[in-house]
């Protein structure tokens, strides 16, 4: 039995590293992503102003954990564009976001489509499908059970991709591979146990 657990429990744990589970939210489904990350008390939020435009942004933010990359730059347009308080950024082709430390969700208001790739220590993990079909005041969330380091967002029907606010959390309480290892560690010790109790039990040796 033992030799033909080892290789599934390797097998969980490589593909619990190389590909993330996710949940995405879009557009009317806005409540239900901040309800199911316990409200929007739980997500630091980057609206972008305070600048002037055209502003390039890098580490602006560096104080919430979020550092940018990319030809990024502010946009004043009207609140048309930008319906949460008329200020955003635009980019092309893709804004990098890079945080401090490990995420699990992340979201965007923004106008047009968007596409948010995930990843972890430089490996991607997930891409989404295309968020909202345009126009403006879009939402597009993802809740993923594996944490995340960075983030790329893109439109996936334009060369340009725009932001209104971007939204972000810390890490949610999910098994990770090292718990996925203790726990295949676990079984073998518990296969161990159960194999030496029954040879005591049988009069063996």
């Amino acid at each position: 039995m033992l030799k033909h657990l080892l290789p599934i429990l390797f097998v969980l744990i490589a593909s619990y590293r190389s590909e993330a589970g996710v949940t995405e939210f879009e557009n009317e489904q806005r409540p239900d992503f901040f309800s199911a990350i316990g409200g929007e008390q739980n997500v630091s939020t980057v609206d972008f102003t305070g600048f002037d435009d055209l502003t390039p942004v890098t580490d602006q933010w560096s104080h919430l954990g979020v550092e940018f990359s990319g030809f990024v730059l502010t946009s004043g347009f009207d609140d048309f564009i930008n319906p949460n308080d008329g200020w955003g950024v635009f980019a092309q082709p893709e804004i990098i976001v890079d945080f401090d430390q490990p995420m699990q969700w992340i979201a965007a208001d923004f106008p047009g489509t968007l596409g948010i790739e995930l990843f972890s220590n430089d490996q991607s993990i997930y891409t989404s499908t295309t968020l909202a079909s345009g126009g403006t005041g879009n939402f597009g969330g993802l809740i993923s059970d594996q944490p995340f380091d960075r983030a790329r967002i893109f439109d996936p029907a334009d060369s340009i991709v725009a932001i209104d606010d971007l939204h972000f959390g810390p890490p949610i309480a999910v098994p990770t591979p090292g718990a996925l290892g203790a726990f295949a560690l676990l079984i073998l010790v518990r296969h161990r146990r159960r194999r030496f109790s029954t040879v005591v039990r049988d009069g063996c040796c």
